[in-house]
């Protein structure tokens, strides 16, 4: 699997409301170690770090 932000768990996804539902919207932003807007798609920076998997 490939580093990308979506995978990060620096990453904070955004979503869209539609009526009473939430969509997700393919943009999000980075946290570490300042905001920085981010596409779900976009290759991981030098601060990645994997998501930790629930069980």
């Amino acid at each position: 699997m490939q580093a990308m932000c979506e995978n990060c768990k620096h990453f904070r996804k955004h979503y869209v409301k539609m009526g009473k539902r939430y969509s997700l919207a393919g943009i999000g932003h980075c946290v570490k170690p300042r905001i920085k807007p981010r596409r779900n798609i976009t290759p991981a920076c030098q601060h990645y770090e994997p998501l930790e998997q629930k069980e």
